[in-house]
């Protein structure tokens, strides 16, 4: 992050942050290959992840409206300055991307095959949302549409729309419980992916916040009282208070809240 002299600073290592494993297991694979902290393999494996992106774009626009129109989502793919930059970093965008384009490819191809759905498709699918999820958990709040969408795709046939859809979350669930697994054994509590975001929606949302600079780690955004109690916690422990204290203050301050979150909008 960025100190008050415009220089970078290590994110402080107060809390073991916990991301999903696909993103680390990547970069594991290619710190074996080619070296550990090797950054100039991870940019040119990620430059590949972002081709093959743009490849799966391309099948996904051939698949739903034919070869002339794929190449749109192709250029725009490989030609989005913002996606081609975060190839540059060791940052977890460009692996999410490629997963949130897989399921995209296999959700178009279950809706052409939606009146002989292939079971290989729908494995396909869950195997998609579960990789994704465990990249970002986004794709979670996606599976109350996804249940809705798969019904109304079945014309309303409910016996056939509850099989694809269970099939669907089924293998989901199996992708991603080994994650599940390692999470009980080590924390000895249900953690869906990850175990941060919390700290940060607390510094955001207290009365000590400041909205007119953000990123910067010498400015005072929270109580040092409460952080340094709440910090002598268990990591979920942790997280859950710090949680509770910024709901609980949004409940309190809804119109400052919604003030600050335009603020940051803007700036």
């Amino acid at each position: 992050a960025e100190g008050a002299d415009h220089s970078v600073e290590e994110l402080p290592l107060s809390r073991e942050y916990v991301v999903g494993p696909v993103y680390p297991l990547l970069l594991a694979l290619v710190y074996g290959l080619f070296g550990f902290k090797n950054y100039e393999m991870v940019v040119v494996f990620q430059t590949l992840l972002s081709a093959g992106s743009a490849v799966i774009a391309y099948k996904t626009g051939e698949l739903l409206f034919g070869k002339k129109y794929a190449w749109v989502p192709f250029v725009l793919t490989l030609g989005y300055p913002l996606f081609a930059s975060w190839g540059m970093y060791v940052l977890t965008e460009t692996a999410y991307v490629f997963t949130i384009e897989l399921f995209l490819y296999f959700l178009a191809l279950y809706a052409k095959q939606v009146k002989r759905s292939r079971f290989k498709t729908i494995l396909l699918l869950g195997a998609a949302i579960g990789v994704s999820n465990l990249v970002r958990p986004l794709l979670l709040l996606f599976f109350p549409v996804l249940g809705i969408w798969i019904f109304w795709l079945q014309r309303w046939h409910l016996k056939t729309a509850l099989r694809d859809f269970g099939l669907v979350v089924m293998v989901t669930i199996l992708v991603m419980s080994p994650w599940w697994i390692r999470n009980e054994i080590k924390y000895h509590q249900f953690v869906t992916v990850s175990n941060y975001g919390s700290y940060e929606f607390y510094l955001g949302n207290n009365p000590l916040t400041i909205t007119d600079v953000y990123f910067t780690f010498d400015q005072l955004s929270f109580d040092p009282e409460v952080k340094a109690r709440i910090e002598k916690q268990p990591v979920l422990e942790q997280e859950k208070e710090y949680k509770q204290l910024a709901v609980a203050y949004i409940v309190r301050h809804p119109v400052e809240f919604l003030g600050r979150t335009l603020a940051k909008e803007i700036n």
